[in-house]
């Protein structure tokens, strides 16, 4: 009996190892790829590995070689103690993934900026204070998480990532959300909860692809009377903030699936909502 209840609690294991490997990997084509969790071992295929999974390793320093693993795709070190990138990363120009989360980032490394492949970048709870310029040459990023960092600034130049589909910035500092990205023509999420905004701008209703927006947990006092724009929005959380009141506009949504305004200081609402 011990023997086979050894042998279950063995493949119960291996699943959830392979389950945590495969983690952040939403690309399907990624998922079928060799994991390589030590660089040792990629370096030794190092014309051949994609996902390298470096995930609660202690790292303080990642080596130079990494910049070997030419075709290196994806790259998870997360919950390490990384500061810095080795500036050989910029030679990962097939890398398309990079999870960061949970380590002492500063700021978005440079290193980033060379890698045209890079479609999302997962650099949740660093210390990052802004999304930079430099943002702009990232032409193929189509995710950014920089959930729980400490980001004040969002430059204008985001708004040349005309393939960004998901921003999300929850638990940061930002106190306004920037017209430019209601030019971007396929975004579809913006997650900006625990901040410290106080207003929404009439441009974000102008992305065209918007289907969800999540704005809990700031200081905003007024939807605007622009969200009869948006056309596709499907959900839309403003709990925990200063409303007193729905705008008629609102009622035009009717894309509209979920609407959340709890917490908030709202007296009446329009006669024609929820037809």
């Amino acid at each position: 009996m011990n023997t086979i209840l050894m042998s279950v609690l063995t493949v119960i294991l291996f699943v959830i190892s392979a389950a945590a490997q495969h983690q952040y990997i939403h690309n399907p084509d990624l998922r079928k790829k060799p994991v390589y969790t030590y660089l040792h071992d990629a370096l030794q295929q190092k014309e051949t590995a994609a996902v390298l999974n470096l995930r609660e390793r202690g790292i303080t320093e990642l080596s130079d070689s990494i910049g070997l693993l030419t075709n290196l795709r994806y790259l998870n070190v997360q919950k390490n103690k990384l500061r810095l990138l080795p500036q050989s990363i910029g030679q990962l120009q097939n890398l398309e993934v990079i999870i960061l989360r949970g380590n002492a980032f500063s700021s978005m490394p440079d290193e980033f900026y060379t890698l045209r492949s890079l479609r999302e970048i997962d650099a949740e709870s660093n210390h990052i204070p802004a999304i930079p310029s430099e943002i702009a040459t990232l032409s193929a990023i189509e995710r950014i998480d920089l959930t729980n960092n400490q980001i004040s600034q969002i430059h204008p130049s985001i708004g040349k990532c005309t393939k960004l589909k998901i921003l999300e910035v929850d638990k940061n500092l930002l106190t306004l959300i920037p017209d430019v990205l209601g030019t971007l023509p396929n975004l579809e999420l913006f997650l900006a909860s625990d901040n410290k905004i106080t207003q929404i701008p009439d441009q974000i209703f102008s992305a065209k692809k918007l289907k969800t927006l999540n704005l809990d947990f700031n200081a905003i006092s007024v939807i605007p009377a622009a969200i009869q724009k948006s056309k596709g929005l499907k959900i839309l959380t403003l709990s925990n903030n200063a409303l007193t009141s729905i705008p008629e506009e609102l009622c035009q949504c009717t894309s509209l699936e979920l609407l959340v305004l709890s917490n908030n200081k709202i007296t009446s609402l329009p006669k024609n909502i929820g037809k």
